[in-house]
């Protein structure tokens, strides 16, 4: 979802469909991480010795460094839209 994301990001706001499109898949993106996310966290608090678990919450947590990266020129491209 990352990469159609960053596929998209040319040019998305040169239509209403391409802006909701560019919106809506960082939202489904965090949604998803965030329960991979708990699904390990709650599972790593219940055995502290599977490392698997860690390893998957390390993975989390730089995806969703690289995600808010990639979404950090959204709000200044809805400005240089103006009023329009």
């Amino acid at each position: 979802m990352l990469t159609r994301f960053r596929a998209l990001t040319p040019n998305w706001t040169a239509s209403p469909q391409r802006i909701l499109i560019q919106m809506q898949l960082p939202d489904e993106l965090y949604n998803k991480v965030f329960r991979i996310y708990s699904y390990a966290l709650h599972q790593n608090n219940t055995d502290l010795g599977n490392s698997d678990f860690i390893a998957i919450k390390g993975a989390v947590q730089s995806l969703l460094t690289e995600l808010s990266a990639s979404v950090a020129f959204l709000a200044s491209d809805i400005r240089k839209l103006g009023d329009k």
